[in-house]
């Protein structure tokens, strides 16, 4: 994904396998009322965020308020209700799911521990993390459109990790 003067832009790929076969019928990122979700990890992680119906938001309340008061503890429920995730040594609860979720012309990392970190000015997530973000660095401020960037990144994840594989899906939000 990467954040610019029009908003976030966010490309997936759709590349899913379960350690004996691989399908690309599927999505990895979703739109949802005012925000998109891009997502990497367990595939029923990845449903339970495609059903999420986020809360309500107030008006006038920031962006922050509403991610830590009730959108984010409204995805945790969710998730916990339909069985996501693993419990760790420590007892805690571990979302089987990265994602970056772009609200209000911002990017934010979502981790399996459910840490919210704003990234600027891109970021990735899955099995081709590495390299899209070697790419979009390597991109950085050259002419190039940033859906080409996306596609590029895309592009590098594809050819140099197994498990990213076309078709591409791309989707913005300002």
């Amino acid at each position: 994904a990467i954040k610019d003067e029009n908003g976030v832009h966010m490309g997936a790929d759709s590349m899913f396998w379960n350690c004996y076969t691989k399908t690309s019928d599927n999505t990895k990122m979703f739109r949802k009322s005012s925000c998109i979700f891009g997502c990497s990890g367990r595939v029923r992680d990845m449903d339970l965020v495609e059903a999420f119906n986020p809360p309500r938001r107030y008006v006038g309340q920031s962006t922050k308020s509403y991610l830590v008061s009730d959108l984010v503890p409204a995805l945790q429920r969710h998730l916990e209700d339909g069985g996501a995730g693993v419990t760790s040594s420590g007892g805690r609860k571990i979302w089987g799911c990265d994602c970056l979720l772009a609200i209000d012309g911002r990017l934010y990392y979502l981790g399996g521990d459910f840490v919210m970190i704003e990234r600027n000015p891109y970021w990735a997530v899955g099995s081709g993390t590495e390299t899209a973000i070697g790419s979009l660095h390597t991109t950085e401020g050259y002419d190039i459109p940033t859906r080409e960037r996306l596609r590029l990144a895309l592009q590098a994840a594809a050819d140099l990790t197994p498990y990213v594989s076309g078709p591409f899906i791309y989707d913005q939000i300002n």
